[in-house]
């Protein structure tokens, strides 16, 4: 019987983000900064069930965005978006604002809270890892027309060092200073946020996450070559993919029908999930069953090390996408109601939701990984109130990158088709 498919979910219950070294003695890393010594973060037990949550939010969001693309490819950042919807909720009150933190995860936590909470995962993620380049920027631009509260301003600007800009919204020009904010913050992978001019907004709020990582151990590039792949739609394409042969990796095989691997960045302290369903189960439905209590089940047997082949993609994928419906069918109703939205602790200018929109693009490669999100919110005004030791990624899979000691996912995506 397989090595990985012997493993029982139950039977190990310690949950490690262990850096991997490798399975030969090397130090070396292939090039790209020395890592760090990973220090892992410490939660409380208290914030160690909001990540939980976040997680979550996180399935959840993932799951409506794949019932409702058509696309062969998905991609989405739970990070940004539930960064920028934050931002939002420094300006909304009542049950509006409760929809919003309950959505994303906060459930009944103060402000306050949420704003620490999310400082704190802003500065120590992104002095994880020397070798790693993890960083969120956040802004507000705010129309000349539209009064803001500044305790609205001076809350966002402390607990997300959000850059503020007074603009006239509406204009080509701030359309062209928007998309270069998002791509100045994005190393250019999201150059045109917007691709039309804003119509009628009063405040837009933005959120840009980049990430790039190297491999803690490297593929070589003259063994990368073209591959079987075989798509969700049952063609068989030839992308080209990297190869290694004695790579350590970890990884289990759960009881729902699917091998999970596991391979770190620098140091460790983030790390790729790959999650790889057996032949004839549907990625997308896959991760739609996955419970809370299975997922947390993975997690604690994930950490188990292999020494094989390991075969996995080099690819592309980029993605734009607007959240309006995803989000109202996760219980963000009010917010975009102009009758019943409440922004009161915003502005004394009534307003609402009109669009929560997202871009992403990640790239893998030999080296490791780029990516990046950029979240957008704009607001109008309103009227009123695996089988073997191997890893051979050579069908349709999903994938997740994120901080290893607290869980926190960054990105999530599902391929079908290459």
């Amino acid at each position: 019987m397989n090595v990985m498919k012997k493993l029982s979910l139950s039977a190990l219950l310690l949950a490690t983000a262990a850096v991997l070294p490798g399975c030969s003695d090397s130090e070396e890393n292939g090039g790209g900064n020395v890592p760090s010594k990973f220090k892992p973060i410490v939660l409380t037990d208290e914030e160690k069930a909001v990540v939980a949550q976040q997680n979550a939010f996180s399935f959840g969001l993932f799951t409506k965005i794949a019932e409702e693309s058509d696309a062969d490819n998905i991609m989405v950042s739970p990070l940004s978006a539930s960064m920028c919807l934050s931002m939002l909720a420094n300006g909304a009150d009542g049950e509006t604002r409760a929809e919003i933190l309950d959505a994303i995860g906060f459930g009944d936590k103060e402000l306050d809270a949420v704003n620490r909470f999310n400082r704190r995962i802003a500065e120590e993620f992104s002095a994880a890892d020397q070798s790693t380049t993890l960083s969120l920027a956040n802004s507000l631009w705010i129309d000349n027309a539209f009064p803001v509260y500044n305790s609205f301003i001076t809350e966002n600007k402390s607990a997300y060092g959000a850059e503020i800009f007074n603009v006239e919204l509406t204009t080509e020009k701030t359309r062209k200073q928007i998309n270069a904010w998002a791509s100045d913050k994005t190393n250019g992978l999201i150059s045109e946020f917007l691709k039309d001019t804003l119509k009628s907004p009063c405040i837009f709020l933005m959120n840009a996450l980049y990430f790039k990582g190297f491999w803690t151990d490297k593929f070589d590039k003259s063994l990368t070559a073209k591959g079987e792949f075989h798509n969700a739609d049952g063609s068989v394409s030839q992308p080209m993919m990297m190869n290694a042969s004695g790579y350590e990796f970890s990884g289990c095989y759960d009881d729902k029908g699917a091998t999970w691997g596991r391979i770190p960045y620098g140091n460790g302290a983030y790390e790729l999930l790959i999650v790889l369903p057996d032949n004839g189960v549907n990625v997308t439905d896959y991760l739609a069953g996955l419970t809370e209590e299975e997922f947390a089940a993975v997690e604690s047997n994930i950490h188990c090390r292999y020494c094989g082949r390991v075969s996995f993609p080099k690819f592309t994928i980029e993605s734009d996408m607007h959240l309006n419906d995803v989000m109202k069918a996760l219980g963000m109703q009010k917010a975009f109601l102009p009758s019943e939205a409440d922004f009161s602790r915003m502005s004394n200018v009534n307003s609402y939701v009109s669009f929560i929109k997202q871009a992403t693009s990640i790239t893998f490669d030999e080296e490791g990984t780029e990516a990046a999100a950029v979240t957008g919110i704009g607001l109008d005004n309103s009227a009123g109130p695996s089988p073997s030791n191997d890893l051979i990624v050579d069908r349709a899979f999903a994938f997740m990158i994120r901080e290893s000691s607290t869980g926190s996912i960054l990105f999530m995506g599902a391929v079908s088709k290459l």
